[in-house]
């Protein structure tokens, strides 16, 4: 089985959850390596991983801008990979995700060159609150993407799709090696710039497989907010 290194975007409002997602990794089936991508951001975070032993990649470039911290974080983390040739794929993840124990072999069973997992997020876009998928559709219309649907979850299905955010995004290395992060030209996120120059400008295929699912948990267990989040074939695993 190939080994992936499996590359945490931390949020210190996420440190309620500390435990929980990181004991994940102990149960969570593959061959793989967890690094932790660190910036003077993440400082409550990093104090809480100073007591495990799991690998720190601390950026020292410091960013006024979170998108463009979060551009500088990933480029480092797409050096560290390239860098290191025992990794074949490299699997985004946020710091507030809750996977099922089998995803990452489940991802790499599809071998896509970008793959998705399914889940919901609470989003704003054009200034109206959405809660849905953060993953886009290729329309009928070239060049425009659109939103995909919570009820496009319901039907297991792989789908083609023209972005994602890279909450937990399965990438191949021969994308990484030939796609670097950038500031995007018009949208505040640098997970749609990557889909941009991986998927319409270099023709690499993405996908989301409906039947591979996980979801964020925002809030500490208690908080029933955190059930809009879960989904029902998680629960199951």
């Amino acid at each position: 089985m190939a080994k992936t290194l499996i590359v945490v975007s931390p949020d210190d409002n996420n440190v309620h959850l500390f435990d929980k997602f990181t004991a994940q990794f102990k149960k969570l089936k593959g061959k793989f390596d967890v690094v932790f991508l660190i910036s003077k951001r993440n400082y409550k975070y990093f104090m809480k991983l100073t007591e495990t032993k799991f690998k720190v990649l601390k950026n020292s470039e410091e960013c006024l801008k979170e998108l463009e911290q979060a551009i500088s974080n990933k480029n480092l983390a797409r050096e560290y990979f390239i860098t290191n040739k025992n990794y074949d794929h490299i699997l985004f993840l946020d710091s507030d995700m809750i996977l099922p124990r089998n995803i990452l072999v489940k991802l790499l069973e599809k071998d896509k060159e970008i793959i998705t997992a399914a889940y919901l997020n609470f989003m704003i876009i054009a200034g109206e609150k959405i809660f849905a998928p953060p993953i886009y559709k290729v329309s009928e219309h070239e060049g425009f993407l659109n939103l995909l649907r919570p009820e496009a979850l319901i039907q297991e299905m792989m789908i083609e799709v023209g972005a994602a955010a890279l909450s937990c995004c399965l990438v191949k290395r021969d994308v990484i090696e030939r796609v670097s992060f950038r500031k995007p030209y018009k949208v505040l996120s640098e997970s749609i710039s990557f889909f941009e120059d991986a998927v319409k400008k270099l023709g690499f295929k993405a996908w989301v497989d409906t039947s591979i699912q996980c979801y964020r948990q925002p809030f500490p267990d208690s908080d029933k907010r955190n059930r809009a989040f879960v989904l029902e074939k998680v629960e199951e695993n």
